[in-house]
């Protein structure tokens, strides 16, 4: 691995490349994969291994990469930005030493040597090799210290609040405020971690040769930088808090429950991954509360009154795992009921959410799934002679439709019905459809990945398919078919609510397996 100062060297060669990008936030990211390993800020929150910062042990795919594929959502942040460009050094000066200078047995399994910078060659183990690796990074960091103008790196707020990796690597504010003031001191003191008399030891690259490395790493950085821009992965992708609350709990109903059949009513959620998941730890899917033993659990979805009703006549312990957001809609839909509220309900007739909402409602509600059925609702109204309407929506509902359906309602209907309308589309979903439709307008090819029996995926797909020429919609990578990409595409990935991690990951290592 190469020394802090060839990492910060690199980094600052690549941050001048890059646009408005914040320069504190991208220098602690560049070594922040090292700041719990221990062996460079001694007094750290925790230690962590090496194979959760670096990805070690990844023998099909580099570390880089793997980093790239899990953090793709976040890489506008510099601090995920930085952290990268550190792995991508890392695999550059190793690749360098290990294909370039080091002397391999027959099977090439064992180094038995090494080139030196002067054409010779010396007999040595790996261990050897890395040692004498490590004593030339540190001497060309040292060089470049010197011969650099670094400014002092200023402690920012926004590093710790950061998402995603800042959690993972469970650094703390005052790791985050130490590693700062190591640096600041590194920078500013511009010392020489080298004694003068190891200089001898400075056998395998020479000045020229570590410059030219220097150079050649970070165009390779550069150039990859550049490629992964062009691929836009929605920040919004991937599994929302309802659909996230519903298998956690499944799963810890299986590790609470380990010697009882377990069953859900309906599937969890809509992903086939996640169901066939679920159904190898144990669960049993059901439709019909009647095949349940002692216990079952609740989808995200809901259920109807009289299947919780049911339950109870035959001691059923229900556990609930319905989304909080499609629990508030059946409290609206069964207060507004009982005060006389004939209930339009814009969504699936046929999704298990609407059919739980309008239990509530019974024979005074309209399922309206989309604009044309607007006429046939009012006219149902019409027929029971009630004043009171109000209008919700399945939580996964199309915004744009409600927005056109909503101004139908206020158009033709009469003026003596009183109108309460509700958008009780979830918070999740809109930004999600919002997002879609900016990220499809500005790329070439758009990728949605999700059951296809997903509501929620489908309304995703319809607003790319509206915004993008070349949408496509996915339930795995094995459907990609990725010869039909351009190598310099601009490419558009979302993912619906239920769509898990692994899917999203597959997808894009399939799209930069050609860089």
């Amino acid at each position: 691995m190469p020394s802090w100062g060839i990492h910060l060297e690199i980094a600052n060669r690549v941050y001048k490349k890059l646009e408005n990008v914040n320069k504190n936030l991208f220098m602690f990211g560049n070594v922040m994969p090292d700041i719990n390993n221990g062996y460079v800020i001694k007094d750290v929150n925790k230690i962590i291994s090496h194979k959760i910062t670096h990805y070690d042990g990844e023998k099909d795919f580099k570390g880089y990469k793997r980093f790239y594929i899990k953090y793709a959502k976040y890489m506008q942040n510099p601090i995920f930005l930085g952290s990268l460009t550190h792995l991508m050094a890392d695999y550059y000066y190793n690749n360098i030493t290990y294909t370039k200078k080091a002397i391999w047995d027959k099977e090439r399994k064992n180094v038995i040597g090494v080139k030196l910078a002067d054409d010779a060659q010396l007999k040595c183990d790996k261990e050897k090799v890395r040692k004498m690796k490590v004593h030339d990074f540190r001497i060309f960091a040292d060089f470049s210290y010197k011969n650099s103008n670094f400014e002092k790196l200023l402690y920012d707020s926004k590093m710790i609040s950061s998402n995603g990796i800042i959690k993972e690597f469970e650094i703390t504010d005052i790791d985050a405020k130490n590693t700062i003031e190591y640096l600041n001191s590194y920078i500013e003191n511009k010392k020489s971690i080298i004694d003068e008399n190891d200089k001898k030891e400075y056998i395998i690259f020479s000045q020229d040769e570590m410059e030219k490395i220097a150079n050649e790493c970070v165009e390779f950085i550069l150039k990859f930088l550049d490629k992964i821009q062009k691929i836009k992965l929605g920040k919004t992708a991937g599994f929302c808090y309802g659909v996230k609350r519903a298998i956690e709990g499944a799963e810890n109903e299986i590790k609470q429950n380990m010697s009882k059949d377990i069953y859900c009513l309906g599937e969890i959620v809509h992903n086939k991954q996640v169901v066939e998941n679920l159904e190898k730890q144990g669960i049993k899917f059901i439709e019909e509360i009647s095949e349940a033993k002692d216990m079952a659990i609740i989808r995200a979805h809901g259920i109807p009154k009289e299947v919780e009703e049911e339950a109870k006549k035959r001691k059923i312990i229900l556990k609930d795992y319905t989304c909080p957001n499609v629990l508030k809609i059946h409290e609206i839909a069964d207060e507004y009921a009982k005060n006389g509220y004939f209930v339009f309900l814009c969504g699936s007739k046929k999704h298990p959410e609407n059919i739980g909402t309008i239990s509530h409602c019974k024979d005074n509600s309209y399922i309206i799934e989309n604009e044309s059925e607007v006429i046939n609702a009012l006219e149902a109204i019409k027929k029971t002679n009630m004043k009171k309407l109000l209008v919700i929506s399945q939580t996964t509902y199309s915004l744009e439709k409600f927005d056109i359906i909503e101004e139908i309602i206020k158009n033709e209907l009469p003026k003596d019905v009183e109108l309460v309308i509700r958008n009780t589309i979830c918070k999740a979903t809109e930004i999600r459809q919002k997002e879609t439709e900016e990220i499809a307008k500005d790329v070439d090819y758009m990728i949605v990945i999700g059951g296809k029996n997903s509501s929620n995926t489908k309304k995703l797909y319809e607003i790319a398919k509206s915004n993008c020429s070349k949408a496509i919609l996915i339930e795995n990578y094995k459907e990609l078919e990725i010869e039909k990409i351009p190598d310099d595409a601009r490419v558009g990935i979302m993912a619906g609510a239920s769509t898990p991690q692994e899917s999203i990951e597959n997808v894009i290592e399939k799209i930069i397996k050609q860089f």
